[in-house]
């Protein structure tokens, strides 16, 4: 079930105002928080921020971030690239030791898989996949 749906401003690199929309669900193992990709963002991309997205997400959301947060990362159909989904994950970090410095943000060094399936609606069949 789908419990938020909102457009998130954020800070990229070189400080450049970006933005992406971020829809959160309920899903069978945790929440689940969809990062966006517009088509009008001219600021920092969604993958290239993509730690400072989830986690100004979920202090905008209100939602802790933890190993039960699954992070999909989504852009749509652009020019010839095809629609996609990619599962994020992270690890945590040290402050000294984070490339992408953002205060308190425990979040870093992201591995990226691709999802072969729409797990755009977490309700569909495919969801248990998403946890």
């Amino acid at each position: 079930m789908k419990t938020a749906d909102t457009i998130l401003n954020y800070l990229g690199y070189g400080i450049h105002p970006s933005q992406c929309r971020v829809m959160l669900y309920s899903g069978p193992k945790g929440p689940v928080l969809i990062a966006s990709e517009l088509k009008d963002n001219r600021g920092t991309s969604v993958t290239n921020a993509i730690e400072v997205v989830v986690w100004d997400a979920c202090n905008t959301l209100g939602i802790e971030c933890s190993d039960t947060l699954t992070v999909i990362e989504h852009y749509p159909k652009r020019g010839d690239f095809d629609e996609s989904f990619d599962k994020v994950v992270f690890r945590t970090a040290q402050p000294d030791n984070r490339p992408f410095y953002r205060e308190n943000n425990p979040l870093c060094f992201p591995q990226w898989s691709r999802l072969t399936y729409s797990f755009w609606e977490p309700e569909s069949p495919n969801a248990s996949a998403l946890g």
